[in-house]
């Protein structure tokens, strides 16, 4: 029981444990997807040869549908079932992988991004929710778990995609990428149902609290966590790959440095409760950022030297997967009963802002001056929120703080 209760994050029936592994499996078979095509998609752009400008629109394109998606797909998820999203999710990467096989021009790589953006809007609070459901008192091992166990996909996937790209090309690489979508696909259909209490009769039952969501100040925390834990990763997979291309590193290894900042998030997910009940949100919260800040500069200084890259690169990846952890963590425990996927579509509202407007707007900057100026420009946003937020705690964080 105890060795259970330490890989799966809580101690349950034979059938909750299954559920838990399923949803464990189809989370790192997804993350592989999204792996290969942090690495795939700017590298491909560079590659038909836009600018960084058109690089950051096409990777910002996917985030579109993730903002008018949130709310959808968190009230969907508590009207009808998290199972039933996820397969919407899967099946929308799957098309998107399918265009990329035969996208060479700008539009067909919109048109992919989009369904890779809808994918995404969906699958993340769908998965959370169906997991905190399994042990309510354990939702944020739980919830960390499934992120970490997800980024044992990204681990692998980044050095994937820069393999195949590098020895068989683009195209090789993104037919791989559809085959690896359809089995989270094919397991959505044999997870098992929960139990779900005070489960939403109507669309309409969901749709009504939401007003009252959005004066939850403390949300607006979360809101704001999930905006900065997002630029970072959006920098990653746009204007942090360029920064990796102009400093000499070849697409293998820009992947297995986009796979080390996945350690990070590994090990923080297995981690996560026992540091939450040591440092509570606050000081995590604020921790996280200065640390994504400080690490940030620090990639700047030792981008062209690989032997000192890769431990900044994995310190990063290790605050990177507090700040991503965190602010869904607080969404659920603050949820009123039968609406936790909608609370937590809230805050993932930050996180969908961010991939849209982050890529585009580095990019430009990137364009104006230099990849190491919208870089560090990006770090010093990081830093200097993690500085103020003990005052944004003092002024949005009014219910009594919840230990994991």
């Amino acid at each position: 029981m105890a060795v259970a209760y330490h890989l799966l994050g809580f101690q349950g029936r034979r059938a909750e444990q299954r559920a838990a592994l399923l949803l464990y499996l189809a989370a790192g078979m997804y993350s592989i997807v999204l792996a290969m095509l942090v690495v795939l998609v700017p590298l491909y752009t560079l590659h038909l040869g836009y600018n960084f400008a058109t690089m950051g629109a096409v990777i910002s394109s996917q985030a579109l549908l993730q903002i008018s998606l949130q709310l959808f797909g968190g009230m969907f998820s508590d009207r009808f079932g998290e199972r039933i999203v996820w397969r919407m999710s899967f099946f929308a990467a799957v098309v998107g992988c399918i265009i990329f096989l035969f996208s060479s021009t700008l539009g067909a790589l919109f048109s992919a991004q989009l369904f890779l953006g809808f994918s995404r809007a969906i699958y993340w609070n769908a998965g959370q929710t169906y997991g905190a459901r399994l042990s309510e008192p354990d939702t944020p091992a739980i919830i960390a778990r499934f992120l970490g166990y997800g980024s044992l996909g990204l681990i692998f996937g980044g050095p994937l995609a820069g393999a195949v790209a590098g020895t068989s090309g683009f195209t090789a690489a993104f037919a791989l990428c559809c085959g690896f979508c359809c089995i989270p696909l094919i397991i959505s259909f044999i997870m098992p149902s929960l139990p779900r209490r005070g489960a939403i009769q109507t669309i309409g039952d969901v749709i009504r609290p939401v007003p009252g969501l959005l004066r939850m100040r403390v949300l607006w925390l979360g809101v704001i966590m999930g905006f900065l834990s997002s630029m970072s990763v959006a920098m990653l997979g746009s204007v942090y790959i360029a920064f990796f291309k102009e400093s000499g590193h070849s697409e293998s290894v820009i992947g297995l440095v986009n796979a080390l900042h996945s350690i990070g998030l590994v090990v923080f997910g297995f981690a996560f409760a026992y540091v939450l009940k040591r440092l509570g949100y606050q000081a995590m919260y604020g921790l996280s950022l200065v640390g994504m800040g400080v690490m940030t500069l620090l990639m700047v200084l030792t981008g062209s030297f690989l032997g000192a890259l890769i431990p900044v690169i994995v310190i990063l990846g290790i605050v990177f997967g507090a700040s991503r952890v965190l602010y869904p963590v607080m969404a659920a425990q603050a949820a009123p009963p039968g609406l936790r996927a909608t609370t937590m579509a809230v805050t993932g509202l930050g996180w969908a802002t961010a991939m849209l407007i982050v890529p585009v707007s580095f990019g430009a900057l990137a364009d104006a001056t230099s990849l190491a100026t919208a870089i560090n420009v990006a770090a010093l946003i990081l830093a200097g929120v993690g500085i103020i937020s003990p005052f944004l705690f003092r002024l949005l964080y009014t219910a009594p703080e919840v230990r994991a």
